[in-house]
């Protein structure tokens, strides 16, 4: 009698078959490297281009500023040395509030350092990828002007530019994206009402009228990015957030649909695992990028609706 059981034979590793791939795959990781290196060395100016229609606005602003700075007298007894410190504060908070010029796109090269962040998750890299274009030092200026105005307020008090200063606090706060602030972008207004000095009554009124227009915060923003798209829904891009929505479940499909393949037929499979491997790459920029853009949109909502406000009142500095 014959026995019916049969030997199982093992197919041996194939050690040639799994360098090729290790190559393919080192081979891939080289042609980025190279493509990074590459377009680092053509990457886009940091400078301001010389017809930036924001910045050309911002500046007539800050002459206007500096010819109300001038043409009113300070109001300090110590002399004409505090009264420059004055307004020196002053002029150096609203240097910050004015940086302002048209966001760019990111550029070829800072999205590719976003993705070999993404990839390998090296964190000097992941650094040089958030730093390697002006968006974020044009979103973080109204953090530095909010820090400056409040430090311009407690240095003094009793300035005939304070009610100025609140002012322009009550639509720096609007942008701020930092803790730690002693106000906010609803309280501010309320100190700017209540301000006993006369020269405050043009602007408590302005504070009034501010309560009833509408903005976008920084921290809403944050809160909606959880889902992709839906911090663009929040600002009215609603086409824009819905890209950023398809694009995040197309890669969250590509991202876990392969390995519950591998898993269900129990091999692995190296095409699948760098499918997945991109999917989890390319879900991760689609949030960080959704996020900026959000960032940016909120930031330039408010300024829309200052800039409406400020052609209604041509009497603000």
């Amino acid at each position: 009698m014959k026995s019916s059981s049969r030997c199982v034979q093992t197919r041996p590793l194939d050690f040639s078959g799994l360098l090729r791939r290790l190559g393919s795959g080192l081979g891939f990781a080289a042609l980025l490297a190279g493509v990074a290196a590459q377009l680092s060395g053509c990457a886009q100016s940091s400078l301001i281009a010389k017809n930036d229609p924001r910045h050309a606005e911002s500046l007539k602003r800050f002459s206007a500023f500096l010819d109300t700075v001038s043409a009113r007298p300070g109001a300090s007894a110590q002399g004409n040395t505090s009264v420059t410190e004055e307004k020196a504060a002053l002029i150096q908070a609203e240097a910050f509030y004015q940086y302002r010029l048209e966001f760019r796109r990111p550029t070829a090269r800072s999205f590719l350092a976003q993705i070999l962040a993404s990839a390998i998750e090296f964190a000097p890299l992941s650094i040089w990828a958030s730093s390697s274009d002006i968006t974020q030092l044009r979103l973080q200026s109204y953090n530095g002007a909010i820090q400056l105005y409040e430090g311009f307020l407690e240095s003094y008090p009793a300035s005939p530019y304070r009610s100025l200063a609140l002012y322009r606090l009550a639509w720096a706060y609007r942008n701020a994206s930092i803790e730690g602030l002693p106000h906010d972008a609803e309280n501010i207004l309320d100190v700017l009402a209540s301000e006993p000095l006369p020269a405050s009554s043009a602007y408590a009124a302005y504070a009034r009228e501010l309560k009833a227009i509408a903005y976008k915060s920084q921290n809403a923003v944050a809160g909606w990015s959880v889902i992709p798209g839906a911090s663009q829904c929040y600002v009215g891009k609603f086409a824009l957030g819905g890209l950023y929505f398809g694009l995040a479940l197309g890669f969250t499909a590509a991202a876990f649909i392969p390995p519950i393949y591998m898993i269900h037929e129990r091999k692995f499979d190296l095409a699948a695992t760098l499918i997945s491997f991109l999917g989890f790459v390319g879900l991760e920029v689609a949030y960080s990028d959704s996020f900026e853009d959000g960032q940016k949109a909120a930031v330039e909502y408010n300024e829309r609706r200052e800039a409406e406000f400020a052609r209604k009142h041509l009497e603000l500095p």
